[in-house]
């Protein structure tokens, strides 16, 4: 730090010599003691003056401390010492550097010495800079008088003056430029600066106590997570962070709460697998332990013997030493070194394994956790919340993307958008734009899900043939017909597996199913009612149930089709609504509920999923279309595609909604070979099959 200082051309200075850091009193107020040996101020205190020196600290301020080992005259401060400054600091350790008084407007020293006299005892002592004297005309009369009157040389004062003038020299000073205060705090506060400080804070997030290797989560699938706030409201950067990544209730609870609101929350708490607790709005203040008493540590006791517990402390490394044996009793301890939104949002990060803990202590909490500890956890377990500049991306680059997204609004292509984009399992752009509807009435959300049609193919059957493939349940060299054996007899029988994912079954591009089902354009009595009953149980739309057996009539369709006369690629629908089949005979479980227990849920996509409306809130789902033909309204939680609606919503050609986010996962996983959250969901050699092309001397690319 001292070298990236002075390197951009700014003095470093190290304070406060010989070391103030154990004492109890505040030199503003009085004269602290100090009365350790000489042996262990140099092995403690001295050591890092002694390091910095040795590489190169252009300055030196010495503090008001009554240090008897090394100046045996009583009351005389460290800054007022020959034997401290000229023996120790210059002849001993060999500073050559500026020496700078600390405050002598400060009680420490002005108690003991009359303004004049003091700032002459300053100088006289080896101080080149006399830091606020009380009385600056004073100060400068008694050191004329001492020139001239011979108590000290006049070049002394001349080789004071010379080495401030050569400092300022080498900081530049002589090139002196006036700097415009307009946008100055945008100048010093631009984007390079916001990356570097959630930079920082994420190099520093430190683990220290992983018991069982907790961190990074693991199988957040069947944990129910609890994120409790302490000192901060809901929804604060930790928990949003938190909840990007899994499932996770917010609590929170005052910084000093009530015995009833403690109890209260224990008792809300108690059912929880994990409760994630962050310790917030903290201060500076060792002698209340920097904001951390009993009451929260009882708290975190009280939930480690009966749950796991994990602990983010946003405070002073030195706070966990009122810890005691808690510390170890927690399944999880990080230090993150104070609030904010970057460091909450890194140590939350940390948790899931979005990024690697790297920090190491950089001092001993004792009895537990010696200098320089630091557990360190993976790289790309999870995928990391990051600027473009992170990734290698500029971010002028992003504004084009910006603009296309308003460009298709202003166009009216559409009312409004998400966008996510990860690189190299960083996200680096994730935005919401526009509106549900044209109507402009509700602003899209990123927690918002949309109906992701045809997409459907790749992110839940695609995803699940490779699944079934991986156990050995479905293989790529035989027959559609193999799986479903009501094929038997028809021109679909042997159409070959890869033929059929490759879209080159002969299938026609799809059927307009929903045309049978009219009558002069209204939905046909006895095959849709109004009402819901044993007969008609499947909801296409807001007051339109399909009976029962209709999903038979769909295949039938299928089946009877004609088929395309050449064998070449041609996009389809329907080999993907047979592939429906395939998975549900082969998993033993339907298609929705396959790609949810396999994928969705271990992976944590919370807004993945088919048939949203009573799972997420309708307010979250944005209509896709105001269907003039079969529904007569507009299209909101209901899947878009007419023939997945009359499938119940569920099918292998579209019926999938989800956010932006929770697809961008599910596509990280398929590129990182299978493997997402420290889980391998499928076989890398499975995704090299699957991904590369199949028939490239039949022009077709899938």
């Amino acid at each position: 730090y001292m070298q990236g200082l002075q390197d951009a051309g700014i003095i470093a200075s190290a304070k406060h010599f010989p070391g103030h850091g154990d004492t109890h009193t505040d030199s503003h107020h009085t004269l602290p003691l100090m009365d350790h040996s000489r042996e262990e101020m140099d092995s403690i205190h001295l050591y890092p003056f002694r390091k910095l020196i040795e590489k190169g600290l252009q300055s030196v301020m010495v503090a008001h401390l009554e240090v008897p080992s090394l100046e045996p005259a009583q009351h005389l401060a460290t800054s007022l010492s020959r034997n401290v400054i000229e023996e120790l600091l210059v002849n001993d350790m060999g500073f050559q550097g500026l020496v700078i008084s600390d405050a002598l407007n400060m009680k420490g020293v002005s108690d003991h010495y009359k303004a004049g006299a003091l700032e002459l005892r300053a100088l006289k002592a080896g101080n080149d800079l006399l830091l606020m004297p009380s009385n600056i005309p004073l100060a400068i009369r008694t050191i004329g008088d001492a020139v001239r009157n011979g108590e000290i040389e006049e070049g002394l004062i001349n080789r004071k003056v010379r080495k401030v003038l050569y400092y300022k020299q080498r900081a530049g000073l002589a090139q002196h430029r006036q700097i415009k205060p307009e946008h100055l705090v945008d100048d010093l506060n631009g984007r390079q600066v916001d990356v570097l400080n959630k930079q920082l804070a994420q190099a520093a997030i430190t683990l220290i106590h992983n018991e069982g290797e907790i961190i990074p989560l693991g199988d957040i699938h069947n944990t129910r997570i609890a994120a409790l706030s302490i000192g901060h409201e809901k929804g604060n950067p930790f928990q949003a962070m938190l909840g990007n990544y899994a499932c996770v209730e917010e609590f929170s609870l005052p910084k000093n709460p009530s015995e009833a609101q403690t109890t209260e929350m224990l008792r809300r708490l108690k059912d929880y697998d994990l409760v994630v607790v962050g310790l917030h709005r903290n201060h500076h203040n060792m002698g209340r332990n920097y904001g951390i008493h009993n009451g929260h540590i009882e708290i975190i006791r009280s939930l480690a013997r009966r749950q796991k517990v994990v602990v983010s402390v946003f405070a002073n490394p030195y706070s966990i030493k009122g810890f005691g044996a808690v510390a170890l009793e927690v399944d999880g301890l990080l230090v993150a070194y104070q609030d904010g939104k970057d460091f909450e949002e890194a140590a939350a990060q940390v948790i899931f394994g979005g990024l690697p803990a790297k920090g190491r202590l950089p001092v001993s909490i004792t009895p537990h956790f010696p200098v320089y500890k630091g557990i360190q956890t993976p790289e790309r377990f999870r995928i990391t919340f990051a600027e473009p500049e992170e990734a290698g991306i500029l971010p002028q680059y992003l504004g084009a993307i910006d603009s296309l997204a308003r460009m298709g609004i202003d166009s009216l292509a559409y009312p409004g958008c998400q966008i996510a984009i990860v690189r190299d399992g960083k996200l680096i752009y994730h935005k919401a734009f526009g509106h549900h509807t044209y109507f402009k009435q509700q602003a899209v959300s990123l927690d918002d899900i949309y109906d992701l049609a045809s997409i459907t193919k790749i992110a839940a059957t695609t995803a699940s043939v490779m699944r079934l493939t991986d156990e050995g349940k479905l293989d790529l060299h035989r027959y559609i017909g193999d799986y479903l054996p009501w094929l038997k007899g028809s021109d679909k029988d042997k159409i070959d597996m890869r033929d059929l994912l490759s879209h080159q079954g002969r299938f026609l591009p799809w059927i307009p199913m929903y045309n049978s089902t009219l009558t002069d354009g209204k939905p046909r009595p006895g095959i849709f009612s109004p009402e819901p009953s044993a007969e008609f149980p499947v909801r296409v739309g807001e007051k339109l149930f399909i009976h029962k057996d209709y999903r038979d009539t769909i295949f039938n369709q299928i089946r009877e089709s004609n088929r395309l006369r050449k064998r070449s690629y041609r996009y389809s629908d329907l080999g993907f609504i047979l592939l429906t089949e395939v998975v549900e005979r082969q998993s033993g479980i339907p298609l929705d509920q396959y790609a949810a227990k396999t994928f969705y849920e271990p992976l944590g996509l919370a807004t993945m999923t088919f048939n949203p409306l009573g799972k997420i809130p309708v307010q979250r789902i944005v209509p896709s279309e105001n269907d003039t033909v079969m529904r007569k309204e507009i299209i909101r939680g209901f899947v878009n595609d007419p023939n997945a609606a009359m499938l119940g919503g569920v099918s292998g050609h579209a019926g999938l909604f989800s956010n932006a986010l929770d697809l961008a996962v599910l596509m990280q996983m398929f590129l990182h070979h299978g493997e997402y959250g420290g889980q391998q969901y499928l076989n890398p050699a499975t995704i090299r099959e699957f991904t590369r092309v199949q028939f490239a001397g039949n022009r077709n690319r899938r």
